[in-house]
């Protein structure tokens, strides 16, 4: 929620729920300030501890989700995050410090709070905020619109004066009506409620320790909560894999993410499985999914990064890291492009876990599996088999946008004969495609299309909207093409039009690990940014693009790309992500 200038007061009449005028308003108003406002409460900065840390120690270790945002900016994120907003339009600076919290005073007032940030919010809260899902929510919660079970933490630094502020809201909410319990766990009170909305009612339950104001769905998982930070039971923090990941992740931080997929592909088996996925399918990717993923996000000097770090499965491929030299056939004014290693055996590997849920409901029995790999003469996995690495290209060049991908074959003969096979199958399609052959920079190009398709272009794409597909093999490249320019391209380019020859590219790529990566992508902001507004100024009212340009532009034209590699390191896989400013 992102409060604005002008925004209407809510009413504080019978249509407003009692329960917000209890203490749950503020750590919703502190919910908020997380996804909204972004880096907002940024007082008091304090150094960041090991692992995961904060309220961490009060999750249990089988929680689906748990995430927390470091708003009291640690170590060096204060600094930096200062030297990143003065990047953007002046006014940006205004989301940290003093004018932060003048305009927090003016606004909650105006959204119908009954409290003031710097009197009732800042003398206690640490900056410190977290939420959790201890499960994952089923699809008929879902349906039924239900909320998961699940806690929200408030980080404390001044018990005594969270708890004045919790009274006095709580006398409040009495005061109107509203009844409210109390029990105590562990010396801990644990206040509950209820709310209706909508014609629904909602329980609510809220605690205060030594350093965390919970919120909850319930008393129970509350209670949990205090037991697992007694040590009763296993925390999220203390969890040896989380320990492990965590390690490798940058100790000062803005935010954390942990997701345990245990509990996903549970609730994948229980919902999916009587639906449509066979069990033995499930098991299979359960089999090769990782146990648990950590993730982080950090401030730097022109940048945000992000870490993400998975423990890979026993039975699941190790990743190999390597320097491809796929880039000398990716044309340099390459708008996005993902490179990966050994993406045959990947594809292999899902195509038999698919075809082990051969027989579900919806998907084609074994027989029928059959009947297609006797009329393709091979195995599915065989017609991928051959690929080594690859990436997917788009971009845009001569007017026209492009897309296509660059494939390394292990073997050049089984790729082209496999192409080849499916070739032969259109040109068996009873004349619904066309397909013909012509030489292109020494190399035979051979293009199929949709017959009667030549010039058809219903979104206006140029060549790429034309209903065609070609592809090209070489000992070294095979080049597949969506329309009728980017093969013959890529086969005539020359290396300094290459991403070869592109400083740019190499230094994104060594701002996150290295070319020596297991995979890759880049996406160039800048360029996306500057081929829609081509595309969207002679289309947009003349008011509408003043305002873009005006408001919205400024704001977008710091970017200048994102980009990630994958790292692989014995059994713990990590991704380094960032988007980076000019």
């Amino acid at each position: 929620m992102i409060i604005e200038e002008g925004t209407p007061s809510i009413s504080r009449g019978p249509s407003r729920p009692k329960w917000i005028v209890a203490v749950v308003a503020a750590v919703a108003l502190l919910a908020a300030a997380m996804g909204g406002v972004a880096g907002a409460f940024l007082i008091n900065g304090r150094a960041a501890g090991s692992g995961v840390g904060g309220a961490a120690g009060y999750v249990p270790d089988t929680a689906f989700l748990y995430m927390d945002a470091r708003l009291d900016l640690p170590g060096d994120q204060r600094a930096l995050l200062t030297e990143l907003l003065a990047r953007f339009p002046d006014g940006a600076d205004a989301l940290i410090g003093d004018e932060l919290t003048k305009s927090l005073d003016d606004k909650l007032p105006k959204a119908g709070a009954p409290i003031s940030y710097s009197k009732d919010i800042a003398p206690w809260f640490d900056g410190r905020l977290a939420v959790a899902l201890l499960e994952m929510p089923s699809s008929s919660q879902l349906e039924k619109g239900d909320m998961p079970r699940g806690l929200a933490f408030a980080g404390v630094k001044d018990r005594v004066a969270a708890t004045a502020l919790a009274d006095r809201l709580r006398s409040q909410a009495e005061g109107q009506g509203q009844q409210l319990s109390t029990t105590t766990h562990r010396g801990v009170e644990i206040v509950t409620g209820s709310a209706t909305e909508g014609g629904r009612s909602h329980t609510y339950a809220y605690a205060i320790t030594d350093d965390q104001l919970i919120f909850g769905t319930d008393a129970d998982g509350i209670a949990t909560a205090l037991d697992v930070h007694a040590g009763a039971a296993a925390s999220l923090e203390a969890n040896a894999d989380v320990e492990k990941l965590s390690a490798g992740l940058p100790s000062d931080r803005v935010a954390t993410m942990v997701t345990n997929y245990a509990p996903l592909l549970a609730r994948l088996k229980g919902d999916l499985g009587p639906a449509g996925m066979s069990g033995e399918l499930l098991d299979s990717l359960a089999a090769s999914a990782p146990s648990v993923m950590v993730g982080a996000g950090r401030i730097e000097a022109n940048r945000l990064r992000f870490d993400v770090a998975v423990k890979v499965a026993k039975d699941a491929p190790a990743g190999v890291n390597r320097s491809r030299t796929l880039d000398g056939f990716i044309p340099a004014d390459a708008i996005f492009v993902a490179e990966g290693n050994d993406l045959g055996a990947s594809l292999g590997r899902s195509v038999t876990a698919l075809k082990q849920g051969a027989g579900s409901p919806g998907a084609p029995d074994k027989q029928q599996v059959a009947q297609i790999e006797s009329v393709l003469g091979a195995k599915i996995e065989d017609f991928v088999s051959w690929i080594g690495d690859g990436a997917l290209v788009a971009g845009y060049h001569d007017g026209e946008p492009y897309a296509g991908l660059v494939l390394a074959p292990t073997d050049a003969d089984a790729a082209k004969q496999r192409l080849g096979q499916l070739t032969s199958l259109a040109r068996l399609a009873g004349g619904a495609l066309a397909v013909t052959q012509e030489q292109v920079a020494g190399t035979e190009v051979t293009t199929l299309r949709l017959a009667g398709g030549s010039g058809v272009d219903p979104m206006g794409l140029g060549s790429i909207g034309q209903v065609a597909l070609q592809y090209a093999v070489t000992p070294e490249r095979v080049v597949i093409g969506f329309g009728d320019k980017f093969v013959g391209r890529v086969l005539g380019l020359k290396s300094a039009d290459s991403l070869a020859g592109s400083d740019r590219y190499h230094s994104a790529l060594e701002g996150v690990g290295g070319a020596n990566n297991a995979g890759a992508a880049f996406l160039d902001l800048a360029a996306l940014r500057s081929r829609l507004e081509a595309v969207l100024e002679p289309l947009a009212p003349a008011e509408m693009w003043s305002e873009y340009v005006g408001r919205v532009r400024p704001w977008l034209e710091p970017l200048d790309y994102a980009v990630g590699t994958t790292q692989a390191n014995g059994d713990v896989i990590t991704q380094r992500s960032a988007i980076v400013l000019k």
